[in-house]
This record gives C-alpha cells, structure tokens and sequence, in this order.
C-alpha cells in the first residue's frame, strides 16, 4: 500500500480555504491595480443579496443545491471584497509631510531596526502641532540614542521611495510601499532631536522585551549565547553575529532563529509543564486558561510578528476546540488563523516570513501524517523518529523553490541538520528559560551556564561542519513560472492526498507539472 493511502488524511474544510484565497486575491488585485475604493462597495452589496435569496431558496427543497451554491458564491465574493477593502482602507498615502515655518518636519518612532550601516527608523509623520498624518518614513542614522515612541523633530532632504541603479536594490520601492512606507528621509544626526515622548500597547511591549534583554545580558552568559537566546526567545535578530546568522541559513536551519510555531509550541510544553500542579485543583481546564493567557502575553511582549500571531491563533483553536470539546483540524485553524491576519494586516499578505511560512505549515499538516511509513500504535518511538525526518523533508520539499526564489540559495545538507538540532532545540531552551529564571530570583547554578555556553558553541562548530563553512550551498535563482508551476502541483497532490477518486491521475499529474518547473528552471 502506498504511504499516501496509509492513513486518513487531514479534514480540511473547503469553505474556509475558499474565503482565505478569495479574500487574499481581493488583496493582490487591489494592490496591483490600485482598485478604487468604491469597488468593494458595489460588490459587498451584491454579495449580501446573494447571500439572501440563498436563505430564502433554503425552505424550498426543490431549490436547495441552487440554494447553497449562490451562499457559497455570496460568501465567496464577499471575502474578496473584503480583501479589496482592507488594502485600501490600508493603502500608503504618496505624499510628503507638512513642515513649519522654519522647514522642520515631525515624527513618531514606529520602530528601530539596528543595521550593520547604522539604525534604521521608521517613523509616522506629525504635523507641526502633533497630529498624526497617516504617512510613514524612514531614515538611517548611527546614533543609537532613539527609541519607539520617540517624537522627534528633523531637518533635511525628503524624497520619494525609489529603486537605486545598484541591481540588488530591485523591489526596494515595492517593499517599502507595501509596508506602508513612502518617503525617506536624508539627515544628519545633529539635524534630529527628541522633543517628547509617546506611550502606546506596542511601546510598552518594546520596554518589557529591552528589560528581558537587559536581564539576559546580566545572566552571566557568554555573549554569543546571549545573542542566540535573545533571538530565538524574544525575537530581536539585531544581536546576532552576521557570522553565525549566515552559519544557520548555510545549514538550512535559519528557520530556527525566526519566533515561529516551532518556539510557541516550546513555550506551551514548557508553560504546561510548570502549570502541572493546578490539575490537583480538581479543574484541569484552569491549566489551559492560564497558559492561553499567558500565550497571548508572549505574543504580546514579542512584537505580534505575524508567525508569531499564526502560530497563537493556531493554538489557541486548537485550545478551544478541545476545551469545547469539538473535533479540530489543524489545517482548518491555520486558514483562519491566516484569514484573520489579512483582514487587520493586509499588507502581510507580502511578507516573505508568513509565505514560507504557511506553505510550509499547511504542508507538514496534509504530508506529514499519510507519508510516515510506521504505524504510530505498534511502534510510537519510532513514528516518532520517522516523524522528524519526514515532517523535515516535507518542509524543504514544499519550500526550496521559495527560499531559491526570494534568496537565490539553496542548502544541500539540510536533513542532517535538522535532524539534529530540531529534537536538541526544545530541551536546550527548556534549560535556558529554567536558568534564566532562577538566575533573576538570585539561585545561581554556574554549572548551567557552562552547559548552556558550550552547548551552544557545540553547535555552531556543528552547523559549520555540516554545511562546509558555506560550500554545500547551491546557488540557484528559478523564474516566476517554475515557482507557480510548483505550487500548482504542490496544490494537485495536496488534493490527491484529500480525495478517493482519479487518485492516480492526479499524482500523475502533480508529477508531471513539478518535472516542468524544475526543468524550466
């Protein structure tokens, strides 16, 4: 028997994925063609009608097929017009910020990204008496004296986000229209100075993640893993060495240093684990009240990224689901978890982080189960083991064609890597955030210090001997059809996986269509 008819496969509900793809093209064609914003409001009307003449067809049951094919319709085009909308109620203004009579412009500090060039702010416009005029900027300084929520008052030249000559700096324009960026600012540092100070949700959150850091920076660890954890646990990627960044994208495990469902399946196991003891309460749900919370609290202090707001999305239905005591399907929970992410975040749609990222969820979700050739009841441990490398081949398999597309590399030692550090990575974790505790509450353990550094430095030394200081690298940059044409059969065989009937055909023809992207190359 083939490993794709071994099991059953995972329930996927039609209908959500149908509003997410609606809603994601309404996105995508309102960017493109820069759709007005009357267009929503004529097909939103539309939609609602459709909608109900359906329930009204539903009490004829002569009519009930037609009746729930125009309530699909209804609901399907309303999403799309909901996609429509919010990128347009979300679209960047082109146009410059006011200045005062003595030509100073104004601004808030969004965010603060440090750069090996210096710091990269990006910033929300004021005018003159401090209002917010919905455009976004940025410039680059090497002062380091700035912080979110910042008011600042600048001098100097603004232009229009452009494309340079330099051939590398393709799609710079696009990037930052897309997050809403449409101006930069040129000065220098003494043409920049903070006038006041703003407090909001996001800012708070930033303090509470520079105090972690500062508190993990005190541990007594040594600096790279220092770097490390503060990466992988709170999400601020600017402490990493450049060096040991580009050691993980060699080995094909730089998806480790990304905040991702991988680290909030970790922070659950661990919060689970320690909230044990309120099972002897007598109420076993307490222990997932309090770890939904306390879920939403870590999403919270680390930015609200976007995998991060998928992966407690996803987990929080699943939560739900089970406390309710309904069937869940994590594929059902990441389409919607995704829909949810687009209707408040349109332009996420864009982000090269939740592209790979769904794609290689929603993967591992429909592959991971039918591909394992052991039966999970005769021999758990070795489902177990068998379970890492499939789910780390499905990953790379649904992937690569995105990672060669967007970053035009292509690790070859990617199995052996992962293999290794993805079963060490929850327990080294585990280990750390137990010290890094004990240590602020004054219980000093220096021999999990020394276990935790060296542990570290293990594994880089590991990472570079498995991807050859960089050589076990292919470069490749495929074109824009090989990458749909891929989709297209990783789409087939997904449903192949899904369905009973012309099963042959349609991994015939999955096959098929990934041969000719590869080829065309």
């Amino acid at each position: 028997m083939s490993p794709l008819n071994a099991r059953s496969p995972q329930p996927i509900s039609s209908d959500i994925l149908l509003m997410l793809f609606a809603l994601a093209v309404g996105i995508f064609l309102s960017h493109t063609y820069h759709l007005p914003l009357e267009a929503p409001l004529i097909l939103l009307p539309t939609s609602l009608i459709l909608i109900v003449i359906s329930l009204k067809l539903h009490g004829n049951l002569n009519y009930l097929g037609i009746a729930s094919k125009l309530l699909k319709a209804g609901i399907i085009s309303c999403f799309f017009s909901l996609g429509i909308l919010t990128e347009s109620l979300n679209r960047p203004i082109i146009s410059f910020p006011p200045t005062d009579s003595d030509g100073n412009f104004y601004g808030e500090v969004l965010k603060v990204k440090t750069k090996a060039t210096g710091d990269m702010i990006i910033m929300e416009y004021l005018t003159p008496e401090c209002s917010k005029t919905g455009i976004k900027g940025y410039m680059r300084l090497s002062s380091g004296q700035f912080q979110e929520g910042d008011i600042i008052r600048c001098r100097g030249q603004l232009s229009r986000v452009n494309d340079s000559t330099n051939r590398m700096n393709d799609g710079f324009r696009r990037y930052l229209l897309s997050i809403g960026i449409t101006t930069i600012a040129k000065c220098k540092p003494n043409e920049v100075s903070i006038i006041g100070y703003k407090s909001s949700p996001a800012i708070l959150a930033q303090h509470i993640r520079t105090n972690l850091e500062i508190g993990i920076e005190n541990s007594g660890l040594k600096k790279p893993t220092v770097s490390f954890l503060v990466t992988v646990l709170l999400g601020d990627k600017s402490f990493l060495d450049p060096t040991a960044a580009q050691t993980f994208s060699d080995a094909g495990v730089s998806h480790v240093l990304a905040l991702s469902g991988m680290h909030i399946g970790i922070i659950v196991f661990i919060l689970m684990t320690l909230l044990f003891p309120l099972n002897f309460t007598g109420n076993y749900r307490l222990r997932y009240y309090v770890t939904f919370i306390l879920l939403w609290v870590y999403a919270f202090i680390s930015g609200f990224s976007e995998t991060i707001v998928r992966a407690t999305l996803m987990t929080s239905f699943s939560f739900i689901a089970m406390l309710l005591q309904r069937k869940n399907s994590s594929f059902n929970a990441l389409c919607l978890a995704c829909l949810l992410i687009l209707v408040v975040s349109p332009e996420a749609l864009f982000s090269i982080s939740l592209q790979l990222s769904f794609l290689c969820v929603a993967a591992i979700i429909i592959f991971s189960e039918p591909m394992n050739p052991i039966n999970m009841a005769e021999h758990p441990y070795l489902y177990k083991f068998f379970g890492l490398i499939t789910t780390s081949l499905i990953a790379t398999f649904a992937t690569w064609i995105l990672t060669a597309y967007f970053f035009s590399s292509l690790p070859l030692l990617f199995l052996p890597a992962n293999i290794i550090i993805l079963p060490l990575l929850p327990l080294y974790l585990s280990v750390a955030i137990i010290y890094l505790i004990l240590h602020s509450i004054g219980i000093q353990f220096d021999f999990l210090a020394t276990l935790i550094d060296s542990s570290y430095s293990g594994l880089l030394s590991l990472l570079n001997l498995i991807s050859a200081h960089g050589e076990a690298v292919v470069r490749i940059s495929p074109s824009l059809i090989s990458v749909c044409l891929w989709l297209a059969g990783i789409t087939i065989l997904a449903i192949s996986v899904n369905t009973t009937r012309r099963k042959k055909i349609l991994i015939l023809s999955s096959t098929f269509i990934l041969c000719l992207s590869i080829c065309l190359i």
